[in-house]
Order: C-alpha cells, then sequence, then structure tokens
C-alpha cells in the first residue's frame, strides 16, 4: 500500500483513549487502563493497523499530539519509524539471528522471519541441487557420457571426442524456496513503512505468491510433510520457521498489523542508560550537563547485597550507577517512564542513605522523558532538621530528557 493512501490516527501511552478509537481499531482490555480518575487510557506503545487506517499510539512525552496530526504523512511515518525501529532495536540481536519479542504483540512471527532472512542472508535461497549432462565445451567434463557416446575423430594423428558433454549443477525451486520468497517478501510489504527491515532487494522481482497465503493450511501440510526428508540442521531450522511464519499467517487478516509493545518502561530504561554513557558530562549549578558530542561513561545496572545484615538476601539495584573514580564521586540514576511524577520517591531515597558512604560526593536522579529540551529540577530536597547532624542535605534532582533525541541515539 501507498503511504498516501494511509490515514493516521494518534494517541499516546498513558493518555485518554476515545471509544471511537476504541471501537474502530478493535482495542482489547490488555491494550487499556485506566487512570486515578477512572478514564480509559492506552497501555502500550505501537501500531494498529484496520486496512488504510493506522493508529499510532505513540510513548508518554513523545510529541504534541495536536502537531503530530498536522504532520504530513512523511513526517508521521518518520516519527512512527523512529518509535518502531526502537522497539525492534531492542528486541533483535546484531546478527538477525534471534528477536526477543515476549513484550511485542504480533500474530505474525518476527522471530521466524529474522531467523528465515538471517539463512538467507548466510546461504541464499534454499534449492534442491542436481546435475545434469549438457553439450558444450566449459565446465566439468563428463567421460562417462563422452566414452559412451561421442563420435571418436582421428584428425592430425590426435584422437578427438565430438561433442564433449560436460557437467552443469541446476539449482531447481521447490516449495521451500517459494515460502521463503513469501515470508521475507510478504514482511515487508506490510511493515516497511513503518519499521526498517533488512534489506531484501535482491528478491524484490519475485513480488509476493498470493496463492500462498490463500492456501496456508496446506502449505504448513506440505512444509511438515518435508521435514523427514531433510537431513540438515540448518535446513531443518529452516522448515521449522517458514512453518511457525505460515502458521502466523492462519487466522483473521484484521489482527495480522498490529505491533503493540507492553512494556516500553524496558526500552526507556536501556535508551537513557545508553545516552547517560555517551553524552552525560556532569552536574553543575543544580542541573545536569550532557556533552554535544560523545563521550565514554561507565553507567549500568549494579546490584548491592550488603547491607542488610538480618537478611543478606535484600538487594539495591539502580538502573543507572556509576562511580567515578577521579574524583570519588558516585551517581544514582533511576528512569522513570511516567505521565506525571508526584509522589515522594521513597526508593531513591533509600538509595542514596545507604550507598552514600560509598563515596566522597552523590548525586540523585530520577530521569523521566520529555518532548521539550532538556531540562532539570529539584525534586526532593530534605530539610536538614529532618536530618541526622552528620549528613549535610540530600537531594534528588528530577531530569526532563528529550525522548526523540534519546530514542535517535539508541538506534545509533
Amino acid at each position: 500500500m501507498m503511504k498516501d493512501e494511509l490515514k493516521i490516527f494518534v494517541i499516546e501511552d498513558g493518555k485518554p483513549v476515545s471509544s471511537d478509537i476504541i471501537q474502530k481499531f478493535n482495542l482489547q482490555i490488555k491494550d487499556l487502563s485506566k487512570n486515578s480518575d477512572s478514564e480509559i487510557i492506552s497501555d502500550f506503545v505501537g501500531i494498529v493497523r484496520r486496512e488504510s487506517s493506522i493508529l499510532f499510539s505513540m510513548p508518554k512525552h513523545y510529541y504534541d499530539k495536536n502537531e503530530f496530526e498536522n504532520l504530513d504523512i512523511t513526517k508521521k511515518l518518520y516519527y512512527i519509524k523512529l518509535v518502531m525501529n526502537t522497539i525492534f532495536s531492542y528486541a533483535l540481536s546484531d546478527t538477525y539471528s534471534e528477536f526477543h519479542n515476549s513484550d511485542l504483540e504480533t500474530d505474525l512471527s518476527f522471530e521466524s522471519f529474522y531467523k528465515i532472512y538471517d539463512y538467507y542472508k548466510k546461504f541464499g535461497l534454499f534449492y534442491k541441487k542436481r546435475t545434469t549432462i549438457k553439450k558444450g565445451y566449459k565446465g566439468h567434463i563428463s567421460w562417462h557420457r563422452v566414452l559412451t557416446s561421442s563420435k571418436k575423430i582421428i584428425s592430425n594423428g590426435n584422437l578427438l571426442f565430438l561433442p564433449l558433454y560436460v557437467d552443469k549443477k541446476v539449482n531447481d525451486e521447490t516449495l521451500i524456496t517459494r515460502c521463503m520468497v513469501f515470508a521475507i517478501n510478504y514482511t515487508n510489504y506490510l511493515f516497511s513503512l513503518f519499521v526498517d527491515l533488512p534489506n531484501a532487494s535482491g528478491l524484490s522481482s519475485f513480488g509476493i505468491d498470493r496463492t500462498l497465503l490463500d492456501n496456508s493450511s496446506l502449505v504448513i501440510s506440505r512444509l511438515k510433510n518435508l521435514r523427514d526428508k531433510i537431513f540438515k540442521d540448518i535446513d531443518i531450522r529452516l522448515l521449522d520457521n517458514l512453518i511457525t511464519f505460515f502458521e502466523g499467517l492462519n487466522f483473521s487478516s484484521e489482527k495480522i498489523h498490529d505491533l503493540k509493545f507492553q512494556n516500553f518502561n524496558n526500552i526507556w530504561e536501556k535508551a537513557v542508560e545508553k545516552y547517560l554513557n555517551n553524552y552525560f558530562q556532569c552536574i553543575d549549578n543544580n542541573r545536569l550537563i550532557f556533552a554535544k558530542s560523545k563521550v565514554k561513561n561507565n553507567f549500568s545496572k549494579v546490584p548491592f547485597s550488603d547491607f542488610n545484615l538480618a537478611n543478606t538476601n535484600h538487594t539495591l539495584e539502580p538502573d543507572h550507577y556509576f562511580y567515578d573514580k577521579s574524583n570519588d564521586t558516585q551517581y544514582i540514576f533511576d528512569s522513570k517512564y511516567y505521565t506525571t511524577l508526584k509522589n515522594f520517591d521513597y526508593k531513591q531515597f533509600s538509595y542514596h542513605i545507604l550507598l552514600m558512604n560509598r563515596a566522597a560526593i552523590t548525586y540523585d536522579a530520577l530521569i523521566m522523558p520529555s518532548r521539550t529540551k532538556d531540562w532539570t529540577e529539584r525534586y526532593i530536597q530534605i530539610d536538614k532538621r529532618y536530618l541526622p547532624e552528620e549528613i549535610n542535605s540530600v537531594k534528588i534532582f528530577l531530569v526532563h530528557l528529550n525522548m526523540i533525541h534519546v530514542l535517535k541515539n539508541f538506534i545509533d
């Protein structure tokens, strides 16, 4: 389908959804939740496609909804693709060989698609190989055929055999070949407008064999019957992935276009970590400073388990911890994928109190997404009257990072 034929609707994760949208796109109970005002809100990030109508549930604080609706179709697809590429980068290994999609709801098996593509990238299309014998002079001579079929001619005292016969290797297209092409091309047809899929331009001339889609049950049965006739492990795994892929097509076409990610907070945490490691510079004048060019930090999720003598199995695990030996300073940051943040953060306060003796200086921050430029506010600053004398200050910053910048860095 051409992009100009699409009609795009937009909602925001964590924000109210109208009953008209719920009905039009057949949103399910697990796609929705309720806020403190008992309003029905979106509870996923991703796209839902019903023919030419697309519903984009964007992440919290990603883009102003009214401004998004006024964008042209090309820019809308650009910002949709940024989110979907982020989701796929989170789920996909560098080699395309693994796709962990436990949080991604889609009836199409992307895990199988990427493994089929990985086979194609390494070995090309699957063909049934056979050898045929033809008249010719280039190639491996088939002496048995020459000796039994060619005429013997004496020329200038030399014995010649005419004509010569040579072996020619032929790759016969099989059902497996057709299914490989279909799986790769059909997935690109459905989703290439919304997510960058691996390059398969070499297969575009094959098109999409609709007879395989219309007879998917028969295709699955025939593929299963072929399993006992294939002996290489790598080819058996290819066959299994083709079967899984086609089993995902054996349902109502109404749901095939859904790509819903249920736990975007996990992606936000990973994206923030990469952004901190690439751009965090320091804390100055009560705000986090980020470099304009890449730096190298070592923020990571570090568990601490030696603080409770009564229950040594208790652990603390800040999302983003970094100890800078050069100035004996530790940074204890926590990602917050929230619509709003209002309550006292007992967890971050505990991190500060229990870990403050590990360094001369301790900085704490909560990191939320923002659709505007980066900015920092003081979220918690404990009155000295409530602190032991030996503790001068407990201050926790709330940092608002531009989500678009963070996601671009994540997929870079």
